[in-house]
């Protein structure tokens, strides 16, 4: 088997090696667990680096949708709505209770605001779009994080509302 050598700059490495160091650089595992355990933040936590940085499912959604909301700018994709608040939802499902009422406004301001991009001059029939879909999405987190408010709330055992 040959080992061939590639990258600039940098001392050249074998793709064995490149192979073996990139996996290393991961770790696949969710913190406190074991393969016995019943892995119950697996579905939250996809991977985390050895820097510190943590990938879950809401980060992974909510870059789909900014990448989407921009791509609608420019090509027609059906159903760009609801996909949009779809993602929304899925990514306001992790959002702090501080953060509620300023994800809210959030939305708001981008319904409110983005029709007025569109009347700069070379830009602005890309940029209205990009923020109006952008709120699409705020939109759907907003829903999420009323309705979890009202589910805790309304919810059998929650606390009565102080008076």
């Amino acid at each position: 088997m040959t080992r061939r050598s590639f990258g600039r700059g940098h001392k050249a490495q074998s793709l064995y090696t490149y192979l073996w160091i990139v996996p290393q650089a991961y770790d696949f595992s969710v913190s406190g667990d074991t393969p016995s355990s019943g892995c119950s933040d697996r579905r939250k936590t996809l991977r985390t680096l050895k820097q510190g940085a943590v990938m879950t499912v809401e980060k992974i959604v909510g870059l789909i949708g900014i990448a989407i909301a921009i791509l609608s700018a420019f090509v027609t994709i059906p159903h760009v709505f609801t996909i949009l608040v779809v993602a929304g939802l899925i990514v306001g499902f992790s959002i702090a209770k501080a953060d509620h009422v300023r994800l809210i406004l959030t939305a708001l301001a981008l319904f409110l605001f983005a029709p007025n991009f569109g009347t700069a001059p070379v830009v602005g029939k890309y940029l209205a779009p990009i923020l109006m879909s952008g709120g699409y999405m705020a939109m759907g987190a907003s829903l999420m994080a009323i309705l979890r408010n009202l589910y805790e709330r309304f919810s059998p055992g929650a606390k009565p509302a102080a008076s």
